[in-house]
């Protein structure tokens, strides 16, 4: 497709994210003007991107692009976060989990929560604490079950220099972020990532495990993620 078929799509798609900023703005300003902005907790975020005419796709499904992947993460509270003259902070730190929401508002709320929920507070990463490698691992994991497309289950991990991809049905997919940011070669095959493919394969297995993926017992995904076949 051209630029003139996608450009109707794009056009709505930014027009609105451009209200969405806007309504946004009218909630900050309000609660400015109200004078309780230094004390409010506010979190933007998303649970998808979009597509958006990048590899030619729309939507979310069946992907696992940054695209999709990588959604917005922001949170403001000047009365906590507020370092001397510098209100605000960019933190590279992975976090993958919506779960790690409620748990952060939970402690800074000083609200005990219940000891079986899952997730992780980020709050000493909002503090600009050095991230605890156990709790904040160098990489990410992202689950896609096929809700609507069920053939297309997929599991990813990324770090910040490759992604892989484990497809139920399809070959598996393996990029360089450093050399292709976008995405666009697929190195599943080429040999000189044999080993780095190999690594991610086994941490991906750790992960699902942790987190008891029901994949995990599966002989088809077992054969890809210990012994690098893939039927």
């Amino acid at each position: 497709m051209s630029w003139e078929d996608w450009s109707e799509t794009v056009r709505c798609y930014y027009a609105m994210i451009t209200q969405i900023d806007h309504s946004f703005g009218i909630i900050s300003d309000k609660l400015k003007e109200c004078g309780m902005y230094d004390d409010t907790l506010v979190i933007y975020t998303s649970d998808h991107g979009d597509m958006c005419g990048s590899h030619g796709m729309i939507d979310k499904h069946y992907i696992m692009y940054d695209d999709v992947l990588r959604i917005p993460m922001i949170m403001s509270y000047p009365k906590l976060f507020k370092n001397n003259s510098v209100d605000y902070r960019r933190c590279d730190t992975f976090v993958y989990n919506a779960l790690d929401i409620p748990a952060t508002i939970c402690e800074i709320c000083k609200i005990e929560r219940n000891p079986d929920c899952h997730g992780r507070s980020l709050l000493s990463i909002l503090k600009g604490e050095k991230p605890n490698k156990e709790q904040f691992p160098d990489y990410t994991v992202s689950a896609s079950n096929g809700q609507q497309f069920g053939s297309f289950t997929q599991r990813s991990i990324r770090t910040d220099k490759y992604k892989y991809i484990w497809n139920l049905t399809d070959i598996d997919e393996f990029y360089n972020l450093q050399t292709d940011p976008y995405e666009l070669e697929n190195l599943i095959y080429d040999s000189s990532y044999t080993d780095i493919i190999s690594d991610l394969r086994k941490l991906l297995k750790k992960e699902l495990a942790r987190c008891f993926d029901p994949f995990v017992k599966s002989g088809w995904l077992n054969r890809t993620l210990e012994e690098n076949i893939k039927l």
